[in-house]
């Protein structure tokens, strides 16, 4: 897990930071996810809400899969659009 959230938060430009506001976790959190530790249910939920049904199933496929690389070109697109705070 930790490789995709590296690498989805690269696809969208964003620091941990700033993902993390975008899901609605703390930056801690977004570290320990990519440095080995499995988010919890609720946060994987906060991530699925985020990304949406299909882009979330889309997400925990192979990042090889070009469903995910379909994927994060929404979520790039849908970040650029949307003004970080």
């Amino acid at each position: 897990m930790d490789y995709k959230i590296k690498m989805l938060r690269a696809i969208l430009g964003v620091n941990q930071e700033e993902f993390a506001k975008l899901i609605g976790v703390f930056p801690l959190s977004v570290w320990k996810w990519e440095n080995g530790t499995n988010p919890s249910r609720p946060s994987m939920k906060l991530i699925a809400d985020f990304l949406g049904e299909d882009d979330f199933d889309r997400f925990m496929s192979s990042v090889d899969d070009p469903a995910f690389q379909e994927m994060a070109y929404r979520m790039r697109c849908k970040v650029q659009n949307k003004q970080i705070h």
